[in-house]
């Protein structure tokens, strides 16, 4: 099945193909090795060899974000594709506003509707959060990433 999608519709490649079978493997394998020789302490908890599930998922979450922050650096050290930043500032400026703004707004509603309200140290990590976000944006421009998806 895997094969007639790809070789009937253009727009599913490899590069996005091979990543989503290397997450349902893993995936698969995780849920079999927590599911087997897994132990549950709480609903939204389990531990497996010592190790918890919630770290487990942190810690992963965590290599994939800075190994693709470390490759994206060194592709935008290599690529610099400034050419749309130079021509259209303002535009940029405003993409890149929109692209820090607006994801952070679902972590706004999230954080709301699940505590009731927001504490002033959320509000310091909303705003490293939307600086996060804007970091990407320009980092996505930098290395060439828009230039990519938005040619023709």
């Amino acid at each position: 099945m895997l094969i007639i999608l790809l070789s009937t519709n253009k727009m599913i490649s490899l590069d996005v193909i091979i990543p989503s079978i290397v997450g349902l493997v893993l995936g698969i394998i995780i849920a079999v090795l927590f599911t087997k020789y897994g132990s549950v302490t709480k609903s939204y908890d389990a531990t497996i060899f010592g190790m918890n599930s919630n770290t487990l998922v942190t810690g992963v979450i965590l290599f994939i974000v800075i190994c693709s922050i470390v490759s994206l650096v060194g592709l935008a050290t290599i690529i610099r594709d400034t050419d749309f930043i130079t021509r259209h500032p303002i535009k940029f400026a405003f993409e890149t506003i929109l692209m820090a703004v607006l994801p952070t707004l679902a972590f706004v509603y999230v954080m709301f509707s699940r505590k009731g309200k927001i504490g002033s140290a959320n509000n310091t990590e909303l705003l490293i959060l939307a600086a996060k976000f804007a970091g990407l944006h320009i980092l996505l421009q930098v290395c060439g990433y828009y230039r990519f998806i938005f040619s023709e």
